[in-house]
């Protein structure tokens, strides 16, 4: 018997990968496409379409930019989010979302420079 087959397979069902998928990978690396199996693909339509477009990216920069309310001393994410709500900008906003578009735009919440 083969036992040498038997124990590879076995290998391969407790990692947790099909062999195709090694086989796949292998591939990719001797085709000269070395980090193919690492990187995700692009989605050709994304799953659900994007909470904020342009013109709401730009009225997040500007609310950012302008004073926090009263009885604050400056803008939370979450302020943010419920004040976009609150102006019904979107219907419904998380902070990850404002994170992430603040980010994005390279927006610093700091009243100045660091450096």
């Amino acid at each position: 018997k083969n036992l040498g087959g038997a124990i590879e397979n076995w290998k391969e069902k407790r990692a947790g990968f099909p062999r195709f998928k090694k086989r796949g990978c292998k591939h990719s690396y001797t085709t000269g496409e070395r980090f193919a199996a690492l990187e995700r693909k692009p989605q050709s339509r994304p799953s659900h379409p994007p909470k904020l477009d342009g013109s709401g990216e730009a009225r997040l920069i500007a609310l950012a930019c302008s004073d926090p309310p009263k009885g604050f001393a400056r803008w939370t994410l979450q302020l943010l989010a419920d004040e976009l709500v609150g102006l019904e900008i979107v219907e419904s906003l998380s902070i990850e979302t404002v994170r992430q578009t603040l980010k994005k735009t390279n927006y610093a919440r700091t009243g100045g420079s660091i450096g």
